[in-house]
């Protein structure tokens, strides 16, 4: 059976650990998600149910950032309080003394929290390219939203066609000439 003190030390130092990795790794994948989903909605214009969305995780990504954090905090805390029982109770002390060396090392690491996403919401998108290899440096890439179309369908179809007719004459020109 473990004592209280093996309780709060493994809490401290695996459990909680371990909670603040888990959501870290759901908000990395959610991070991904989101810069996907911010640049296909900004080539798409920026429709309100793809802003919608976009607020939506951004909102939900704050709070697993968030999480983490206070996870971290948490676990701190736990392992604070655990060593100043062992420094002021005799019983706690005892029980210290016979719990195993790994739950007695030294306080993990902190969790890194992931990046904060920016306004997901907002027109437009910033991504990151490249790095994926090795061989070319991550850049951060802007993606203006596709502004609302200027013509009717009729003239951009008579506009298509007109481009697609001079297309035509000049390949039927270069072939006539023999290039």
């Amino acid at each position: 059976m473990m004592s209280k003190m093996e309780r709060l030390y493994r809490a401290g130092r695996e459990e909680i650990p371990q909670e603040a990795e888990h959501i870290q790794t759901i908000s990395r994948d959610l991070f991904d998600v989101i810069d996907i989903v911010n640049v296909q909605s900004a080539r798409a214009g920026d429709p309100a149910i793809l802003v919608d969305m976009l607020t939506i995780g951004g909102d939900l990504y704050d709070v697993l950032r968030d999480a983490v954090t206070s996870l971290n905090n948490c676990a701190a805390a736990v392992i604070a309080t655990a060593d100043d029982f062992r420094r002021t109770d005799e019983d706690a002390a005892s029980d210290y003394d016979k719990m195993s060396d790994s739950l007695k090392g030294s306080q993990p690491l902190p969790v890194s929290a992931p990046p904060e996403i920016k306004d997901p919401e907002a027109e437009g998108a910033t991504t990151v390219v490249g790095g994926d290899d090795g061989h070319v440096p991550p850049e951060e890439v802007e993606v203006e939203s596709t502004p609302d179309p200027t013509k009717t369908p009729d003239e951009d179809k008579q506009d298509h066609e007109d481009a697609e007719a001079a297309s035509d004459y000049d390949y039927q020109r270069e072939q006539r000439s023999g290039r």
